[in-house]
């Protein structure tokens, strides 16, 4: 397989991501491998299952590519998109659906009893770590409880302040 790409003859690194029970959760190819990684950390709904990731580099992108193609089908990573046919899950993504509505659950009841008083300003990353979830997850609850139930208001990438209660 011939690769066009800006790195195509850098060392490339084919990188796993693992549950806490040693389930492939993901696998992907990056020269970046470290940048790629915050960047499922920002973006994936699964990530808070990460509980850890390898690393093995490849003498260029074809070769990390060649490699990601048959451990892909060989290992069969649950959240990999490339690869469907998972039978925990056969659109090869996380429902998030159960997080997002304890998040908002969690977040709405906080906001009426008090303990986020107006004023109070909170992160995507510090809600997501108490809470068990994804960041990404965390940042759709915060939109909607800005830009629907106006309890919220922006402040800038990843913070919200507390503008009122739901009552």
């Amino acid at each position: 397989m011939t690769v066009t790409h800006m790195y195509a003859d850098k060392p490339t690194a084919l990188y796993r991501l693992y549950d806490s029970n040693g389930v492939l959760l993901y696998l992907g190819i990056s020269r970046f491998p470290k940048a790629r990684l915050r960047e499922h950390e920002n973006n994936q709904p699964w990530w808070h299952l990460v509980a850890r990731n390898t690393v093995e580099w490849h003498k260029d992108r074809t070769a990390a590519r060649d490699t990601e193609i048959r451990a892909t089908k060989q290992e069969k990573p649950l959240y990999d998109k490339e690869w469907r046919h998972s039978q925990h899950d056969p659109e090869g993504g996380y429902d998030d659906t159960a997080d997002r509505h304890m998040v908002r659950e969690t977040l709405t009841a906080r906001i009426n009893d008090g303990s986020y008083s107006v004023g109070t300003v909170l992160g995507t990353g510090a809600v997501s770590r108490e809470l068990g979830v994804a960041r990404t997850t965390v940042s759709r609850i915060f939109h909607l409880l800005a830009s629907e139930e106006k309890t919220l208001r922006r402040l800038h990438h990843g913070r919200y302040e507390v503008i009122s209660s739901a009552n």
